[in-house]
């Protein structure tokens, strides 16, 4: 072999020189084959396994719906009534007069049955038990129960005592035994509803059904209108004291003379003071929980109307032409602001005072310096046959507007902010009192939309010497007019 050469190769090369086609494809087959059985000894972990989510079953059986619907029972107030509705109870408030021992509700349940069923009269007189029935013969139960409420009503005192709905102005009840009301307005905490007779007579009657609560006649009479609060009526009595019953019985608790002879005045119960104007045309601040004298105004002015306490100030109307602003606490006066002859109470709202004179111009005040923000002049319409007669109201101010009673039997809304006229509207009435409520101006005989001044309904006449009213809102709030 001497003399010959050999070239080698690598690995890779001589074994494929050595190796057949056939050979290594054998060899990959034993490879995979290998590869695969290594899979299956290490297995690659499988992802966890979610729970299912358990949803709980829905309660198939229960009462979604129960109103009772003016077009079955007929109201007099004239809307439907939607119960709440609780887990297995089921309270529904309508308004007092209402006929509850044949009312038919209209029932929307879950399930197959109820009994009683939907659209069958019923006496609700007690709580009354509805059963809803599902297809397997489950039960569920509900209780129903009723309550007359004094709410969302008006109280007139107009010789006899009569309450009217708010919304329809239809009558919900009247209690012609007590009588003789010529003088006294009404006042109410929400349970019960007071007045005086010309006899003396004092009665406190529920607000849901007219019924007499208690009627007590002092030696002392009186025909004023009585003013509550916190339990206890305040009464300015012909004996020219002042004297404070238990709201709930009647029985005095104190009386204190202070020369009171105003028959068309109120007195305003505020912070536990009673502010009031006396026969000698003082004002004066009394304890109203023990009946002492705080204060009263210096002699030589002379107030008419009644004061209007507000914040740390009573403003008062002078005689002299002036709206006064005094220290609540002291009796000494702030400061004067020159309007014409008054003859009626300021009204405050959101820091302006109110105030129509005798002149048919109605001014807006400051209430903290008393500088003059805007006058209007009142009877901007003509209301043809109307015997005129001077402003003898007090302003009522919500919601942006201000409302007065003008000389001319109409009631007016002007801008709070600028004192231009909005509406007027011709009532035929003057000396008139005003509540608002919920976009509605009340006058007693009125209900008047207060953007448009538009009749919503009317009712009896008041006498211009009884002019005051209740109002019960329907959660269940007592308004009064402004003195």
């Amino acid at each position: 072999m001497e003399g010959e050469s050999y070239t080698f190769g690598t690995p890779q090369t001589i074994l494929m020189h050595w190796i057949s086609p056939r050979t290594a494809f054998s060899a990959f087959l034993v490879i995979i084959l290998f590869s695969c059985k290594k899979s299956a000894d290490n297995p690659t972990p499988a992802p966890p396994v979610t729970p299912p989510i358990v949803v709980k079953p829905v309660d198939t059986i229960s009462i979604t719906s129960f109103v009772l619907k003016q077009a079955d029972n007929h109201f007099i107030y004239g809307t439907d009534s939607a119960a709440r509705i609780g887990a297995d109870s089921i309270f529904l408030n309508i308004p007092g007069g209402t006929d509850i021992t044949k009312l038919i509700p209209s029932i929307i349940i879950k399930g197959k049955t109820i009994q009683p069923a939907s659209g069958s009269a019923q006496d609700f007189t007690n709580p009354v038990t509805y059963t809803v029935t599902d297809s397997l013969g489950k039960t569920k139960n509900y209780i129903v129960k009723i309550t007359l409420t004094g709410a969302n009503e008006i109280i007139i005192a107009n010789y006899i005592e009569n309450a009217y709905d708010l919304t329809t102005g239809q009558l919900r009840w009247s209690n012609p035994n007590y009588i003789n009301l010529y003088h006294s307005g009404t006042a109410s905490d929400g349970k019960r509803v007071f007045s005086t007779a010309s006899t003396g007579d004092i009665y406190a009657l529920d607000v849901v059904t007219g019924n007499l609560g208690w009627t007590k006649n002092y030696t002392f009479g009186t025909n004023r209108t009585p003013a509550v609060s916190k339990g206890v009526l305040y009464l300015p009595a012909n004996d020219q004291n002042v004297h404070a019953l238990d709201a709930g019985t009647g029985n005095k608790i104190w009386n204190t003379y202070y020369n009171i002879n105003n028959l068309l005045q109120a007195m305003d119960v505020y912070n536990d003071v009673l502010y009031f104007i006396a026969s000698d045309n003082r004002v004066y601040s009394v304890n109203a929980v023990s009946g002492s004298l705080n204060w009263k105004s210096d002699p030589a002015l002379v107030f008419v109307g009644s004061p209007t306490a507000s914040g740390g100030t009573v403003y008062a109307s002078g005689y002299d032409s002036n709206i006064y602003a005094i220290d609540v606490n002291t009796g000494h006066v702030q400061w004067k602001s020159k309007t014409g002859f008054l003859n009626a109470s300021p009204v405050v709202a959101d820091g302006v005072i109110y105030i129509a004179s005798t002149n048919d111009s109605l001014y807006a005040l400051d209430a903290i310096t008393g500088k003059l923000s805007w006058v209007t002049y009142v009877n901007a319409i003509t209301n043809t046959g109307y015997m005129p007669s001077p402003i003898s109201s007090s302003p009522m101010a919500a919601n942006g507007l201000v409302f007065v009673d003008g000389s001319d039997q109409s009631v007016h809304a002007f801008d709070s902010g600028t004192g231009a006229p909005k509406w007027a509207t011709v009532i035929n009435q003057t000396g008139i009192q005003m509540v608002y409520l919920d976009g509605v101006v009340y006058t007693g005989s009125f209900a008047l939309n207060a953007l448009n001044g538009n009749v919503i309904w009317s009712g009896p006449i008041l006498s211009s010497q009884n002019t005051r009213f209740t109002v019960i809102a329907k959660d269940g709030t007592v308004y009064n007019p402004v003195n």
